[in-house]
């Protein structure tokens, strides 16, 4: 009985970079969902019944040096691990503050946060002027923060107003 050609396996997941996702053909060829996200070597030109695949999510917990999506954003949460570039680290701030401003204004609109966000750039940075539309909206939190008591003065420190302006809120 002869003896099957060797084929030198990945040892190990390739990265999302290295790797690339299966076609619509490919995937229904091995059995799989259209929409599972299969993925294989980049290397790889003709996908066959013994090719190996792997999941998106393994795909990226290997880019990830082996940790889980879950521990690493664990991991930045508590400052051990940091995001790839500033623009990450930003963007998931920015989504981190509107969470917390439709949290305590659950009426609040999009254009109101997005007013919000630049008037306080605005008085941060020396940014650009606000427009008109931007204005309006920005006024018009403003009066919702005046009618609302707004007890952990979020609304008012996304504002711009310093916390120290208002000592009889309490600040979670």
């Amino acid at each position: 009985m002869a003896r099957a050609p060797f084929r030198p396996r990945l040892p190990r997941a390739p990265t999302y970079a290295e790797s690339r996702p299966l076609k619509p053909d490919e995937l229904a060829r091995l059995g799989y969902s259209p929409t599972s996200g299969r993925r294989v070597a980049r290397t790889v030109k003709r996908v066959t019944k013994t090719t190996k695949t792997w999941s998106e999510r393994q795909t990226v917990q290997a880019g990830k040096g082996g940790i889980t999506k879950e521990a690493f954003t664990r991991d930045v949460a508590s400052g051990r691990r940091a995001y790839a570039d500033a623009a990450t680290a930003k963007r998931q701030q920015q989504a981190r503050q509107a969470r917390e401003l439709l949290e305590d204004f659950p009426g609040i609109t999009r254009a109101e946060r997005q007013a919000i966000y630049a008037g306080y750039r605005r008085g941060q940075d020396g940014g650009r002027p606000l427009t008109k539309l931007e204005y309006e909206l920005l006024q018009r939190a403003t009066r919702r923060v005046d009618q609302d008591d707004d007890p952990t003065g979020r609304l008012k420190q996304a504002m711009g107003y310093p916390t120290a302006a208002f000592p009889f809120m309490r600040v979670a």
